[in-house]
């Protein structure tokens, strides 16, 4: 199954442009503040709208959450997903993923899932679970696609895909938080060198460079 291309293709974005134009704000504030440092007063006051005008839009402050959730969806999907879809399935597609995946952690509060996982991992709620399925299915499509690479004879046919996922997932992690903590882009760089590294490392038997 390509998860990928059927969350590509599912995906549809507001259709209105009222509440497009405030969930493009809301997003973007919520990469800096939070999930949660946005609410139904405080969008308000910063859009300049009346608060009943807003609640007009979403009905709750866990409704406009929701919707920044599945708004910051459409865009990694937008900016992550859509430019390895044009790559075949395996380890080009996870290469472009993974570098899409960095590129799209370098704008202004980092990486909208990653940041939303580790504000929302101790608590509970309609949220928090909406941020865990995406977070799943993420390292999921990651696995899919380097089962793809080692059935493809493009890794070695001994790699554990959740492993590897998991190790590649953490590359990314680590040069995010470490890239907004610190504003050093030599982060971003250590994780390239690391995922090419573990990748040649995984080599099929004969792809191995003597």
């Amino acid at each position: 199954m390509d998860s990928l291309a059927l969350a590509a293709t599912a995906s549809t974005p507001d259709g209105n442009p009222a509440r497009r134009r405030i969930l493009d704000f809301a997003t973007e504030r919520a990469h800096r503040l939070g999930v949660d440092g946005i609410t139904i007063g405080t969008l308000a006051a910063d859009l300049g709208m009346s608060k009943s005008g807003l609640f007009a839009h979403f009905g709750s402050k866990v409704a406009l959450q929701a919707a920044i959730v599945s708004h910051a969806t459409d865009e990694f999907l937008r900016k992550v997903a859509e430019p390895a879809l044009s790559q075949p399935r395996g380890r080009s597609r996870l290469n472009t993923l993974l570098d899409a995946w960095l590129r799209y952690a370098e704008q202004p509060g980092g990486c909208f899932f990653l940041g939303a996982c580790a504000e929302l991992d101790g608590r509970s709620g309609a949220i928090r679970d909406q941020v865990g399925e995406f977070a799943e299915w993420w390292l999921g499509v990651l696995q899919e696609e380097i089962e793809a690479a080692v059935s493809q004879g493009e890794l070695a046919p001994d790699v554990s895909p959740p492993e590897l996922a998991f190790e590649l997932h953490a590359f990314v992690m680590q040069a995010n938080a470490g890239f907004q903590m610190f504003g050093d882009p030599a982060w971003l760089a250590h994780a390239r060198k690391a995922i090419a590294r573990r990748l040649n490392g995984v080599l099929p038997p004969a792809a191995t460079v003597e």
